[in-house]
């Protein structure tokens, strides 16, 4: 039997400063992982971009303005001549983040900035750069709705005719999509009649209604001695286990959670409970997640094998309400349809015919002549099954589409933080809808919905106990498109252990990228959702929306999470020339040895020192945009040899060094109309050539104890860099 990896996933919620762990675990889960935290950083995490500047009032031109933040804040704005500045404006009292500020500044200008070490570099916008679309593709906007009950159809797939490009309506069934005005959409949804029509249509009727398909049979009970219909989800289920094609497909992954408390109970001496409504704790059911990724799934028949994570973002609410589901996209994959691994109730699909008939009574919804719908519900216990129904296809029978429901269910996945915390009123509402190509089935889309009652006990600093009592809903919705041409992820070794299972990881850890999110939109916002977003960014936290707003644990610095040590606590620095590294010398890592033990080891094995480039590449027309960044490795980094005085500057040189060559190898990536196998080049050339130049560093300065050579090569960084590490590390110890 293949070995089952750990998988932990964990819920935090916050109500009025009380704090309530919840994990969602699966039941073979024997632990919490901690994740190892190798360096501390000494300088301010703020990156350029992200730096509030103050202004006064101030009325002038903007090249005024600059000379007077460069002045103030000691950011540095470099332009060539061909960029005019000399233009009116004005700006009043207050405080800006930087980006925001530069954003107004040039509206309109055709000015364009960017990073590069720790400089502003403004260039002139001469024409569209090449990600953006011609004017010929036009976005068509439309809403899919019921033909006699005008209700929109939620989850219908629009698929350009011809191609691979398609997207999918949202709950309230409406969409976007660019395509040329000549294009024919194909609207599909099971259960009604497909429809194409053509582009151009939309752009003065945006709505579309789709026909029921008419029914051939009403609605008939069958008994449990039907042979047939249970001959055909026999057929059904020995298919999806036959089924072990693989393929990979673009998946995008959104998920809404909202909360409210439910009431407060404060528990007696004698564990009596008395339960009061303190109506200043209680609340209207607020959203406190918005969370959206996009990732490669690969696919072993109708099932998800592995995920990997191309970018992703979220709006948390803060301070005395907010929710994180952690590991959720993962989890919702776990879910088996022929398999019982006893973290969800049993699916019809699980048994074989005689397990069947024991356990769920069956009958035909109706038949349309492609394909049946079958209705089943648990006979014993139906807080141990699902109840729902199944569209198989008459002639191969494959599955379409499965719908389970389950309420109040004693099996499901969720496990207290603490042992006198509860939870109950466990519900499942799940769809999942599948496609054929080449009489096989693969996943089309997931929709996961839950919700669940917690109740937490929590001491006060009025030393007398209280349990809080809330609900939480969660929605989810799982897009599989674009079969066979999947993301170009980002070149980042890294292991399941820090980042495999766990969305909140990836999204700390791989950086914003503008040009991806404004390339793929598959799904656009409700209306609903779009006045939660504007909520959660006023009142709670925006994560991952813009450019700089990477490599920081921010769990970490929302109210409470002090109360986790060491959960979190991996951190893979970036580099940034207002960042220094020092080792932290309480981590295995980095435990020094005793001479003894030293002079019995092999030196080369007692230290290796472990930099990536970080590499990612986005797809934008006809197009290859790549960012790199140099990102120091702590999970593979160990020193175990005696420091000296320039260890740190050792340390950071290396890193340095590192951060160089990756600026020589971005110039080169940022030449118009690279090929992908031309990029692959141009990044392996560096990588191979930083390891024989770091090879090269640590035999001259002798693992850092030579410090003439040492000097020779910090000399090398502040001449390429303008950063003097042992100057640094002088002026540390005449502080202190």
């Amino acid at each position: 039997m293949k070995k089952i990896q750990k998988l932990t996933f964990f819920f935090i919620l916050f109500f009025y400063k009380e704090v309530v762990f919840f994990k969602f675990k699966a039941k073979w889960t024997i632990g919490i992982i901690f994740f190892l935290f190798f360096f501390k950083l000494s300088f301010a995490q703020t990156e350029i971009l992200e730096h509030k500047i103050k202004l006064n009032n101030f009325k002038g031109t903007a090249k005024e303005i600059l000379d007077k933040i460069h002045q103030k804040e000691k950011i540095v704005f470099a332009y060539s001549s061909e960029i005019s500045l000399n233009y009116e404006v004005s700006f009043s009292k207050g405080k800006m983040i930087l980006k925001d500020f530069l954003e107004i500044l040039f509206n309109g200008k055709q000015i364009g900035y960017k990073v590069n070490a720790d400089k502003v570099l403004l260039f002139h916008i001469k024409e569209l750069p090449a990600h953006v679309e011609k004017a010929s593709l036009t976005t068509i906007k439309g809403t899919v709705k019921d033909l006699k009950t005008k209700e929109p159809l939620g989850f219908c797939n629009i698929a350009v005719k011809g191609s691979k490009k398609g997207v999918i309506t949202n709950i309230d069934g409406a969409f976007s999509i660019t395509v040329d005005a000549s294009d024919v959409l194909l609207i599909s949804y099971i259960g009604y009649e497909k429809q194409s029509i053509q582009a151009s249509k939309l752009l003065q009727k945006q709505e579309i209604y789709l026909q029921k398909k008419e029914l051939l049979l009403k609605e008939v009970v069958i008994h449990a001695n039907d042979e047939y219909l249970y001959d055909i989800i026999e057929k059904c289920r020995k298919n999806l286990i036959k089924n072990k094609a693989e393929r990979t497909a673009k998946l995008y992954f959104a998920l809404e959670t909202r909360s409210k408390v439910l009431s407060v109970e404060y528990p007696t001496d004698n564990h009596r409970i008395v339960s009061k409504t303190d109506i200043t704790q209680l609340q209207e059911e607020k959203p406190v997640e918005l969370l959206e990724c996009y990732y490669n799934a690969q696919l072993k028949g109708s099932s998800v094998d592995e995920l990997g994570f191309k970018n992703g973002r979220t709006a948390l609410a803060s301070n005395d309400n907010y929710f994180v589901n952690m590991g959720s996209s993962k989890a919702i994959c776990e879910i088996s349809l022929t398999n019982d691994n006893g973290m969800f109730p049993k699916i019809p699909l699980q048994l074989n015919k005689r397990g069947l008939r024991k356990n769920f009574f069956i009958e035909l919804g109706y038949f349309d002549g492609k394909y049946y719908t079958i209705k089943f519900h648990p006979k014993n216990n139906s807080k141990n099954s699902f109840s729902g129904e199944a569209w198989i296809e008459s002639e191969t029978y494959n599955l379409l589409k499965i719908y389970l429901k389950a309420e109040n269910t004693v099996i499901h996945p969720f496990l207290p933080e603490f042992p006198r915390d509860s939870i109950y009123n466990v519900s499942f509402d799940i769809c999942n809808t599948y496609k054929s190509d080449d009489e096989l089935t693969f996943p089309d889309h997931f929709v996961f919905n839950y919700s669940i009652t917690y109740r937490s006990r929590k001491d006060t600093i009025f030393l007398y106990r209280k349990n809080l009592v809330s609900e939480i809903k969660s929605k989810s919705i799982m897009y599989f498109y674009d079969y066979d041409k999947p993301f170009i992820l980002p070149y980042f070794e890294y292991t399941d252990m820090y980042f495999g299972r766990d969305d909140y990881q990836k999204i700390s850890f791989f950086p914003y990228n503008e040009a991806f999110w404004n390339s793929n939109n598959v799904m656009i916002q409700t209306e609903k959702q779009k006045q939660d977003y504007g909520l959660l960014s006023n009142q709670g936290e925006l994560i991952n929306y813009r450019e700089g707003n990477y490599s920081s644990n921010f769990l970490a610095y929302l109210p409470g999470r002090d109360s986790l040590p060491g959960h979190l606590e991996f951190y893979y620095p970036f580099w940034n020339s207002r960042k220094r590294l020092v080792p932290k010398l309480k981590s295995d890592n980095f435990k020094i040895y005793s001479k003894e033990k030293i002079n019995s080891s092999i030196r080369s094995d007692l230290y290796k020192l472990k930099v990536q480039i970080l590499l990612d590449i986005v797809e934008s027309g006809d197009s290859l945009l790549c960012k790199s960044y140099t990102v120091f490795d702590s999970e593979q980094t160990y020193y175990h040899l005696l420091l000296n005085f320039y260890s740190n500057a050792f340390f950071n040189i290396y890193f340095d060094i590192w951060e160089i060559e990756r600026r020589k190898m971005q110039q080169k990536l940022e030449v118009s109309n690279l090929t992908l196998s031309q990029i692959n080049e141009i990044y392996n050339k560096t990588i191979e050539n930083l390891n024989t130049i770091s090879e090269q560093y640590i035999k001259e300065v002798n693992v850092g104890e030579n410090e003439k050579s040492l000097r020779k090569w910090n000399d090398f960084v502040y001449e390429k860099l303008d950063i003097d590490n042992m100057k640094m590390v002088e002026n540390s110890v005449k502080k202190q």
